[in-house]
């Protein structure tokens, strides 16, 4: 059996508080609260994990996938991309997660 473990670190005028947590949970709230996520390389390696997504590999329609996933995030309203963050997130697809987030940060840096 596989253990996994995150930790969560909260600062507050310079002072860090280190919380141990669910991965899950962590990750979820990190997507959420845009904050940083560090882990070594390996865990990337193990996982299968690939950074970059090319826009050809974006719009490639997946079998598992439901038709609104396959929508550009673009074409979508920001109040369905807040819906949608919450159901990725209750799946924990993280990766989904980091691509709603910032398509919902773009937008409201313009």
């Amino acid at each position: 059996m596989a253990y996994s473990f995150s930790q969560l670190i909260c600062l507050k005028e310079g002072d860090a508080l280190v919380i141990d947590s669910r991965t899950s949970d962590a990750l979820a709230m990190a997507v959420r609260f845009e904050c940083p996520i560090y882990t070594y390389e390996t865990v990337l390696d193990l996982a299968g994990v690939v950074l970059e997504e090319t826009e050809e590999e974006e719009e490639e329609p997946s079998k598992t996938r439901s038709p609104k996933r396959n929508r550009r995030l673009s074409s979508i309203s920001l109040e369905e991309l807040n819906q949608m963050l919450d159901q990725v997130l209750a799946e924990e697809d993280y990766e989904r997660a980091a691509a709603i987030r910032d398509e919902i940060k773009r937008r409201e840096e313009r």
